[in-house]
């Protein structure tokens, strides 16, 4: 280590490491660049009727060697060999024309400074160091004095999934019916399956048995359909869980640092906590051992979609949302579900505040005194001024025997466990 990387510097250490590129990649450049590749030995006898070995130096042949090989491009060294090359009627034929299959003579030259030397062709290959099957090939594949484009890869592999396939998976889950989450409300973009789809594994069994009842003979694997879900869409089967305490989950961070502030903070959210579920506790008794006293808490259930069964007909219909909201009385455990569907109402402050509204017109009629409820501090329903003022309405307008109404508000991420209290 140098002295930087002593100091505590990110010096050389800190660079990242470049990724290698893979051996395929690797090989088929090298075969480009010509690394490995060196000018052989000259092949011509001294009685080479060309001369080849007088024409060119041996720096010349190097210096031919690798401006073939820095051309760095399959077209651009085809074009060179074709250049190099000129097709000639046979001038004389040594067997009888019937018999030999030559049609054509070849001539072989190289092009430098210049200058046009006809050379053997045993010389050329040399020269360059590529084979015969090279050159042959540039020569019967050229199209105009112009070499064949380069076809690696460019064609579809031979075990790629057709698209139309891919198409089909597109339009099996596009038709699946889509439900809202019941903690994101409209804050993602994420879609969520109802929950008896259950997985990606029975989604394509639904899938081969869709495909069966239309004829189709495109069953692409379990692997490619997972990736289309996965990869194509932002779905979910299950709603996200977003109900946490922010300040218990902030601490949990690893990036967290503690100061005097923040640890104080956190003790009074504590104490908070704490002193909430006392009152909660407390409240209970009171319903417990006097029957003016009634303690109930109340929330709303994730939405009921119905129909609702594992029929495959079911999964491509559309689904009726049902909303729930259930109020508990801990002294009676008796719980009333106020239930309503998407053409009656929506699932707002609105909605809750009638709800709430219609469970005190019940306890007035049972002589209530004293009504106390808890819930949890979400704004969009429970912690708003239409609740407040629908309470305060009530007091005024229509209580007859109900004196008081207690509600509390829960903190944000330690509502869950007061709403499943039975004792």
């Amino acid at each position: 280590m140098n002295e930087d990387e002593d100091m505590g510097f990110v010096g050389t250490t800190g660079l990242r490491k470049r990724k290698q590129l893979n051996k395929k990649t690797t090989k088929r450049m090298e075969n480009t660049l010509g690394k490995g590749r060196k000018v052989k030995n000259v092949p011509c006898k001294i009685r080479c009727q060309n001369q080849c070995a007088k024409n060119f130096t041996e720096m010349e042949r190097h210096n031919i060697h690798e401006f073939y090989w820095g051309l760095g491009n399959y077209e651009r060294q085809r074009n060179w060999l074709l250049a190099c090359v000129e097709n000639k009627p046979i001038r004389r034929r040594i067997q009888i024309a019937s018999v030999s299959r030559r049609h054509n003579s070849y001539k072989y030259f190289i092009n430098w400074d210049d200058k046009r030397i006809e050379v053997c062709q045993q010389y050329l290959l040399n020269t360059l160091d590529i084979s015969q099957m090279t050159l042959r090939y540039a020569v019967n594949n050229g199209l105009h004095k112009s070499a064949k484009p380069d076809g690696r890869g460019k064609h579809a592999p031979h075990n790629k999934t057709p698209h139309k396939d891919k198409e089909e998976i597109h339009n099996f889950i596009k038709s699946l019916p889509a439900v809202p989450s019941h903690y994101c409300r409209n804050k993602t973009t994420r879609k969520y399956l109802p929950l008896e789809l259950r997985n990606i594994s029975f989604l394509y069994r639904l899938f081969l048995k869709h495909q069966d009842g239309n004829g189709s003979t495109a069953k692409p694997s379990l692997n490619i359909f997972r990736e289309v879900f996965l990869k194509d869409f932002n779905l979910g089967f299950h709603q996200p869980k977003k109900d946490k305490c922010r300040i218990c989950e902030c601490r949990k961070d690893s990036d967290f640092k503690e100061t005097e502030d923040s640890k104080e903070s956190f003790e009074k959210h504590l104490q908070l906590k704490e002193k909430s579920k006392e009152m909660f506790l407390t409240d209970q008794k009171k319903g417990l051992t006097d029957d003016s006293y009634v303690c109930a808490s109340f929330d709303l259930q994730k939405v009921l979609n119905t129909p609702h069964g594992d029929n495959l007909l079911l999964y491509y219909s559309r689904k009726y949302s049902f909303y729930n909201e259930t109020v508990y009385e801990s002294g009676t455990r008796n719980g009333i579900c106020f239930t309503w569907g998407e053409s009656d109402g929506s699932r707002g402050c609105n909605e809750i505040s009638t709800v709430i509204f219609k469970y005190l017109e019940i306890l007035d009629r049972k002589a209530t005194k004293h009504a106390i409820l808890y819930c949890d501090s979400c704004s969009g329903q429970n912690r708003n001024r239409v609740m407040l003022v629908m309470l305060q309405k009530f007091l005024q307008d229509t209580a007859k025997t109900i004196q008081t109404i207690k509600i509390v508000f829960l903190l944000p991420g330690h509502a869950g466990g007061f709403h499943s209290r039975n004792n």
